[in-house]
C-alpha cells in the first residue's frame, strides 16, 4: 500500500511518520478523548481506582506493501482486527484518516473493566500528555499577575495557575520558617501533591519540608516528647506512655522520657524537677476527663510513681516542720538530737537552731549572751538536763 501514495506528500501531511527502509509507514496516531479537564472520560479497571483521562496511549499503524499493523496496549483483539478489516483495501492516506477518525472516540469502546495492569500505564501517559499541552499556551500568574509561558508554570489540582518563580519563593520561605502548614494554593488553601511540590522546591527544601511534617505529626501523638539536646530538639515518638527510655531518631540519643536526662537505667530514679510537684498538684486537681489525658500523653505508671513521690516529700516535708530547722543561707534542713545550738552548716553558716538566725562565725557564742535577744542564755536549750544562764560563757 505504500507504494500508492507519495512519501513526500504524507510527509508533509503527517510529519511525524517515519518510513523504513522497506517502505512501511510508522505512524503514532495520538487518542485525544477531551479537549478540557471538564470533559475527561472516565475508565474503570478491574480493581484498580477508577481514572478521569483526556488522553490514551497511542495508536500504533504500520502500513506495508501488502497488509496493515494496529497495536494499542488497552485495545482489544476484536477490536483491533476489525479496525484492521475496515482499512483493507484503503489507501495509506484514507486508512491513516480512518484511523485517526475512530482513535478519537476509542474505537466506541466503553473502556471498563480494563486490566490493572493498564492503570498505571495510561496514568502516566495521560499526565505527560496534560502537561506536554499545557506547556503550549500561555498562563497570567495569580501572585505577580505576569504571562508566562505554560513551561514556567505550574497548574495546581484546583486549576489555580501560578509561575513556578513564584511559587517557589514563598515555599522556600515557608519551609525555611518551619511554616509547612502555608504550603499550600495562596489561593483555596488546597494541600499540594508531593510530586508537585518536588518539582518546584529544591532537594534540601523538600527535605526539610517532609522532616517536619513527621515532626508535626509526632508532635501531634499524645504519647511524644522532644529531644532534650538543644541542638536537636527533635520530636520522638513513645509508643508506650510508660516505658521511660526514648530514643531520638534524628540524633540517637538516648535518653529518659521522664526527667529528660540521659537515659539512667530502670533501678535509678529520676532526679525529678521542682515541676514535678506542681504537675502532680495539678492533676490531682483536674477533672477525670483531664486526667485520662495527661495518662495518655505520661503514662498513668509514671503519674502513679509522681503522686507516691509527692505524698512522701508532703509526709517528709512536715516533719522537717516539726523536728527540724533551716540553715539561713542554703536552707538545708538539720535535725538537732544533742549539742548546744549553734549550727556550723555544710556551706560555712554559722546559725542559731533556736530562731534559725545567722551568727558571727568569729564569735558565735556571743547571740547566746546578748540580753536584749529570746536566745540569751539559751545555748542548750531542749536538750535534756540542760540548764543556763552559764556562768562560764555569759559575762
Amino acid at each position: 500500500m505504500a507504494e500508492e501514495v507519495d512519501i513526500d506528500v504524507l510527509k508533509a501531511i503527517y510529519p511525524e511518520a517515519c518510513v523504513s527502509d522497506n517502505g512501511t509507514i510508522i505512524l503514532d496516531v495520538p487518542v485525544v478523548l477531551a479537549v478540557s479537564d471538564d470533559d475527561a472520560k472516565e475508565i474503570s479497571f478491574a480493581k484498580a481506582p477508577k481514572q478521569k483521562v483526556r488522553f490514551l496511549p497511542p495508536v500504533r499503524l504500520e502500513i506495508a506493501a501488502n497488509e496493515i499493523r494496529i497495536s494499542a496496549s488497552w485495545l482489544p483483539e476484536a477490536q483491533r482486527k476489525q479496525v484492521i478489516h475496515e482499512c483493507a483495501g484503503l489507501d495509506p492516506l484514507s486508512a491513516i484518516d480512518h484511523v485517526s477518525t475512530q482513535a478519537q472516540v476509542a474505537f466506541d469502546l466503553e473502556l471498563r473493566l480494563l486490566p490493572d495492569s493498564l492503570s498505571p500505564l495510561i496514568a502516566h501517559h495521560d499526565a505527560l500528555e496534560r502537561r506536554a499541552h499545557f506547556n503550549r499556551r500561555a498562563y497570567a500568574c495569580e501572585i505577580c499577575l505576569d504571562y508566562k509561558p505554560g513551561v514556567e508554570c505550574a497548574e495546581l489540582p484546583c486549576k489555580h495557575c501560578f509561575c513556578s518563580a513564584c511559587l517557589h519563593e514563598m515555599f522556600a520561605l515557608y519551609i525555611r520558617e518551619g511554616l509547612i502548614e502555608k504550603v499550600v494554593c495562596p489561593l483555596c488553601a488546597e494541600e499540594l501533591p508531593r510530586p508537585l511540590l518536588r518539582s518546584l522546591v529544591t532537594t534540601e527544601e523538600y527535605n526539610r519540608y517532609a522532616k517536619l511534617v513527621i515532626r508535626r505529626r509526632i508532635e501531634a501523638l499524645p504519647s511524644s516528647t522532644r529531644c532534650p539536646r538543644e541542638f536537636c530538639a527533635a520530636a520522638v515518638e513513645r509508643p508506650d506512655p510508660d516505658d521511660k527510655l526514648a530514643v531520638c531518631g534524628e540524633c540517637e540519643y538516648a535518653f529518659c522520657a521522664d526527667c529528660l536526662r540521659g537515659w539512667h537505667g530502670v533501678q535509678e530514679p529520676c532526679r525529678r524537677s521542682t515541676l514535678s510537684a506542681e504537675f502532680a498538684r495539678h492533676y490531682l486537681a483536674a477533672t477525670t476527663d483531664e486526667q485520662r489525658k495527661l495518662d495518655r500523653l505520661y503514662g498513668p505508671r509514671n503519674i502513679q510513681r509522681l503522686l507516691l513521690d509527692l505524698e512522701h516529700d508532703e509526709l517528709a516535708r512536715k516533719w522537717v516542720d516539726a523536728n527540724a530547722m533551716r540553715c539561713p543561707e542554703c536552707e538545708t534542713a538539720v535535725e538537732r538530737s544533742m549539742g548546744c545550738a549553734h549550727m556550723t552548716c555544710r556551706c560555712g553558716t554559722h546559725w542559731c537552731f533556736n530562731c534559725g538566725a545567722s551568727i558571727s562565725k568569729l564569735n558565735p557564742y556571743a547571740h547566746f549572751s546578748d540580753k536584749s535577744l529570746a536566745c540569751y542564755g539559751q545555748l542548750f536549750n531542749g536538750m535534756t538536763g540542760a540548764e543556763g544562764p552559764f556562768p562560764e560563757w555569759i559575762d
